[in-house]
C-alpha cells in the first residue's frame, strides 16, 4: 500500500486511537512510512483548523470583504485584504475566482500569492470539495518540500 493510500484511509478514520492503531499496524515493519503518514495526518489536522476562527481583523470588518466577480482588476489593486494582504496584480483567474500576487503586511513582510473566491462560490458543496482537494495539494507539497 502507498503512502498516500495510507493517508488517505487512516484520514477516514474518525477516532484518534483507532487510527493510531490503523497506522502503526499498516507500517508495522515501515518506520519511515508511518513517520511520513503521520506527518501527513498531522498537516492534514493543521490545515483544517486554520480558517475555523477568521483573524480579527477580517472579524471586525474592516479592511476586508467578499470578492465580487464584476470588480475589475485595476479597480482592486491596492485594496488591503484581512488587514494584511495588499493585493499588487492578478496573475490568475478560472472558474472560482482569482490569485493575486500581494505583499503580506504582518506578521511578516513579505510577497505571497492570495486566492480570492468568488462570493457566490463560497457557500457551494462543490466549493468545498475544491477547498479540500487543495488543501490536500498543498499539504502534500509542504510535506515533499520540506520532507
Amino acid at each position: 500500500m502507498t503512502e498516500r493510500e495510507l493517508f488517505l484511509q487512516a484520514l477516514e478514520i474518525k477516532e484518534p486511537a483507532e487510527r493510531a492503531a490503523f497506522v502503526e499496524h499498516a507500517c508495522a515493519d515501515k518506520p519511515d512510512l508511518r513517520r511520513h503518514v503521520n506527518q501527513l495526518l498531522k498537516a492534514h489536522e493543521f490545515a483544517g483548523q486554520f480558517l475555523d476562527q477568521p483573524h480579527p481583523v477580517a472579524a471586525a470588518g474592516e479592511h476586508t470583504g467578499a470578492y465580487a466577480s464584476d470588480v475589475r482588476a485595476a479597480e482592486t489593486a491596492g485594496i488591503v485584504i484581512a488587514g494584511r494582504y495588499k493585493l499588487l496584480q492578478c496573475i490568475g483567474e478560472g472558474g472560482m475566482g482569482s490569485v493575486w500576487m500581494d505583499d503580506q503586511l504582518e506578521p511578516v513582510e513579505r510577497r505571497v500569492a492570495v486566492k480570492l473566491i468568488q462570493a457566490e462560490r463560497d457557500t457551494s458543496r462543490t466549493f468545498q470539495l475544491f477547498y479540500d482537494a487543495e488543501l490536500l495539494a498543498y499539504a502534500l507539497m509542504a510535506y515533499t518540500i520540506s520532507g
